[in-house]
């Protein structure tokens, strides 16, 4: 067998199977390492509404309804236990939920709008908000890559 057909038989096919399996690694890596930058985000966000419930309650520690408007289901014991992609997500949502709660009911009361510290800690969720959406759409344009490559090359 002459050495072309042995090149053309064996180490092309080899190689192009070799290269596939690189790039499949390579986007397996990029998903897991944004799926890590998520759930820093999701602490971090976690961490904001903890130091901005605290701020609150030490503010307000005499005005009952605002303190039965924050009452915050997130919890240590919840941070704690973010253990599946679904957790992260349904942790995601519920901040959510409980940002959108806080800053309504900080542009209800005036005495808490003009509380610098509390000012100073939305102005930190909000741009948090901002690039937790960054950091989810890299998750999921990084998903959404390494599937679409999986489902190429099923092997």
């Amino acid at each position: 067998m002459p050495f072309w057909e042995i090149t053309v038989f064996i180490f092309i096919p080899l190689f192009f199977v070799t290269y596939i399996y690189n790039i499949i690694v390579l986007r397996r890596t990029a998903a897991e390492k944004a799926y890590f930058n998520l759930e820093e985000a999701i602490k971090q966000r976690m961490n904001y509404l903890s130091e901005l419930s605290s701020a609150i309650k030490s503010y307000c520690s005499q005005n009952l309804e605002i303190l039965q408007i924050l009452n915050s289901p997130v919890s240590e014991k919840q941070r704690s236990e973010i253990n599946t992609k679904n957790d992260l997500f349904v942790t995601a949502n519920e901040t959510e939920e409980i940002i959108r709660k806080y800053l309504s009911c900080i542009q209800e009361k005036t005495d808490l709008k003009d509380n610098f510290k509390i000012n100073e800690i939305v102005k930190k969720i909000l741009s948090h908000t901002e690039q937790f959406t960054i950091t989810c759409k890299k998750y999921n344009d990084a998903a959404k890559e390494y599937n679409s490559w999986c489902e190429m090359f099923p092997w």
